[in-house]
Parts: structure tokens; sequence; C-alpha cells
């Protein structure tokens, strides 16, 4: 009896969207194959990749676990919708084409979630550092329980630790296909209104960071933050009622993107966002603690380097 055919556990549908990974793909299926859990099928939503990802991916599709569908490039909430539709299992385990899971992820998280709907893990940023990966928990406090108040400040989960029952995603919605990006923060924030959200301490997922990440385009990622807080907070927006909490959302967001900004050396743009944090921030004192690191790293910036 196949691993994917066994009932005495829960089936979990791991959901792989896929857009040109070719170069990532194969080290993200590997992980989710060497997973210790014992039931789980693999959902591949090939988002209408160019590149060499169909080409990897078929030798996997010999596995009984294996379920490819490849369509018309529809971006990545769209390929997530398709894959939720397509799963099978009771539960719904997000991953990235270019995210690894280390072993013991789909065993430790689903014993921790227990009968709740939703839960997700710490995680390792690689890329990020040249001195090592970084831990997710040690740069944002971690969120859990009733969340939707400290989710409207910064979303702190990473999609590919996140498992939902799909019972709670046919009940909130699918990811929207309305945002250039943030979908993910947009989900959350409504599974967050209905459910409470379970924390695994543990860092079982490694989120690569690299040149072609979303979130490292820090100039246009500022526009996106601007655009979904303005919807979230606007009329008919899931946080209309929550108008106190707009000024600390824009804050964070415009903190985040000042350090995004100093990783890829745009000390500019990194001192601008601190600036703004610091005018909008209910709370200034971190938000000026910021500028003033930011102003001497502008200024070292500007000391010619010793021959």
């Amino acid at each position: 009896m196949t691993r994917a055919q066994s009932p005495s556990t829960p089936l979990v549908s791991v959901v792989i969207p896929a857009y040109n990974v070719a170069q990532f793909i194969e080290k993200t299926l590997d992980s989710v194959f060497a997973q210790t859990y014992p039931r789980f099928e693999v959902v591949v939503i090939d988002d209408g990749s160019t590149d060499e990802t169909p080409a990897i991916v078929k030798p996997y599709l010999e596995r009984p676990e294996m379920v490819y569908v490849r369509q018309e490039n529809g971006g990545v909430s769209n390929a997530r919708n398709n894959g939720i539709k397509t799963a099978s299992g009771e539960y719904i385990a997000f991953l990235d084409g270019d995210d690894v899971w280390h072993p013991e992820k789909l065993s430790r998280q689903m014993a921790a979630m227990g009968p709740h709907m939703w839960s997700h893990t710490d995680s390792y940023f690689v890329g990020e550092s040249e001195t090592g990966d970084v831990k997710h928990g040690d740069l944002e406090e971690k969120t859990e329980g009733y969340a939707f108040e400290a989710l409207l400040i910064c979303n702190t989960l990473t999609t590919s630790t996140v498992i939902v029952k799909k019972a709670a995603l046919e009940a909130v919605g699918p990811f929207s296909t309305h945002y250039r990006a943030l979908e993910d923060w947009d989900l959350w924030l409504r599974l967050a209104k209905q459910y409470p959200l379970i924390y695994l301490d543990e860092p079982l997922t490694d989120y690569l960071i690299h040149a072609h990440s979303s979130t490292r385009n820090h100039r246009k990622t500022r526009e996106y933050h601007e655009q979904f807080i303005e919807q979230i907070y606007g009329p008919g927006g899931i946080a209309e009622s929550w108008q106190h909490m707009r000024p600390k959302t824009l804050a964070k967001s415009y903190l985040i993107l000042s350090y995004i900004a100093e990783s890829q050396d745009d000390l500019v743009f990194a001192a601008e966002m601190a600036v703004r944090s610091a005018v909008v921030s209910a709370s200034p004192r971190r938000a000026a603690s910021r500028i003033v690191g930011m102003t001497r790293s502008l200024l070292k910036s500007m000391v010619p380097t010793a021959r």
C-alpha cells in the first residue's frame, strides 16, 4: 500500500505553484517526498512556465502521490486557487516552487495543529545574509491565537509554512486575484477574523531569498503595500472598522521596506522609508532610532575608502 493510499491519517495536499522555477523545483519536490508524514499528495500547478520546469517535473509524475496541471500563465493566486480546487486532501499545505521543507515539517506541524483550522511554523531566510541563514522568528515576533489585529500591523506568516483545513478555505474564499502582490496577506486576514492560528516555534522551512524574489524589488513593493493598505482600510475593506490601526500598519510597512532597501544597498530609499515610518508612527521611538542608524550608514557610504 503506497503512502498516498494509507487511510491511517488525514490526507494533506501540498499545493505548489510553479512558474519558471527550473533552477529550484527539484530541491523543492525532493524535500516534499522526503517528508516523514505518511499520507500526502503533491499538486504542482505549472503556471505557463517557459523554461525547463516541465522537463524537470516530468520524472516525478511516475510517483502515485503526484498531480501535475499545466495552465496558461495567470499569476500565483490563480495557480494556488487551481491547486486548491484540484486537491483531494482534507488539509492544504502551501509550498512555493523555490522553497524547501525540512523532513519533519508536515509531521511536526500536523501533530501541533490538532483540531484547529490553520497553522504555521517558523522558517529560515536562506540567502538573506552573508553570515548565514536568518531565522524569521528572530526578526519578527511570530503570531498565534486570535491574530487578526497582529496580522493587520504586519504579515509575519511565510506562505510555505502554512497549513489550512480545506473547509476553512471554502468558508472564507480563495486567494484574491485582484492584488498584484500581497495576496497571501489578504487571505491570512480573512482566516484570522474567523479562526485562531496555531504556531509551531520551529524553523521547518527554508525560504529562499534570491534576485527574482518578489519582495526584493523594494521600490515596486512600496507601491503594492500602499495600495493594499488603502484597499483593506477603505470602504468595504476587511479592516474598514479598524481605522485606528492604519498608522501602525503603514509605519510597519515603511520600516520593513527600509530594511529591505538597505539590504539592497539603496540607502537613500531606506532613509526615506525610515522617515516616513517615523512620520506616521503612533510610537515613533523605534523608527527614530532607525533614522539615526540610516543617517550613519549614509554618511559612512559617502566617505571615500582609504587606499
